[in-house]
C-alpha cells in the first residue's frame, strides 16, 4: 500500500487515493464483528443518546415546552392559586436542575460508550434511572403533562436495555492484539 501511495502521490492523486481507501475501510466495516460493533455503537450513541439529551436540555433551558400542554411553566404557574405558586417557585429549579443533569447523563452515557467504558456507562445510567425515577412524580405533581417525561422514561429503559446488551456484546468480541505484545 505504501509504494501505492507514493505513486499516488507522484501523480498528483493523493487525495483520491486516500478517499478510495477510506471508502473501502467504510465498505468493509459490516463484515467484520468489530466494525458491526463500532457502527451499532455509533448509532446508538449518535441517534438516540445525543438527541435525547438535546431534548431533555432544550426542554430545561427554553421553559418545558414539551411539558405543558398549552402554554409555558410560567403561564401555568399565574392560573394557580398563591399558595402553589410559591410551591412551584420552589420546585421548579430543582426540576430544571434534574433535566438538565439526565441530559448531561446522556450526553455522558454517549462519550463512555463509544470508549467502551462500560462501568462508568452503567454507573452513569443508573444516576440517569434514577433522576428519571425522580422528575417523573415531581412533574405529575406540578400538574405539568407527564405523558413527554413517561416516553422519556421508557427510552430510558430501552437504552439500558441496549446498553447491557452491548456491553456482553462487547465482551464477546475477539480481543485485538497491539503490536507491542506480538514482538515482546
Amino acid at each position: 500500500m505504501q509504494a501505492e501511495l507514493e505513486v499516488a502521490i507522484e501523480a498528483g492523486g493523493a487525495f483520491r487515493f486516500a478517499l478510495g481507501c477510506f471508502f473501502a475501510a467504510v465498505l468493509r466495516l459490516p463484515t467484520h464483528a468489530g466494525g458491526q460493533f463500532g457502527v451499532t455503537a455509533h448509532a446508538l450513541a449518535l441517534g438516540l443518546m445525543v438527541p435525547l439529551a438535546g431534548l431533555q436540555i432544550g426542554c430545561a433551558v427554553f421553559d418545558f415546552p414539551f411539558f405543558v400542554p398549552n402554554g409555558s411553566v410560567v403561564d401555568l404557574i399565574a392560573r394557580q392559586s398563591p399558595l402553589t405558586v410559591s410551591v412551584y417557585r420552589m420546585v421548579v429549579p430543582s426540576v430544571i436542575g434534574l433535566l438538565l443533569l439526565l441530559g448531561i447523563g446522556h450526553l455522558r452515557m454517549a462519550w463512555l460508550i463509544l470508549e467502551h467504558d462500560w462501568p462508568r456507562v452503567m454507573k452513569t445510567a443508573s444516576l440517569t434511572l434514577a433522576a428519571t425515577v425522580t422528575v417523573v412524580p415531581v412533574m405529575a405533581l406540578l400538574y405539568l403533562d407527564i405523558t413527554q417525561a413517561l416516553l422519556q422514561a421508557a427510552i430510558l429503559a430501552a437504552e439500558l436495555v441496549m446498553l447491557a446488551a452491548m456491553a456482553r456484546w462487547h465482551a464477546e468480541l475477539p480481543q485485538r492484539v497491539s503490536p507491542a505484545e506480538t514482538t515482546g
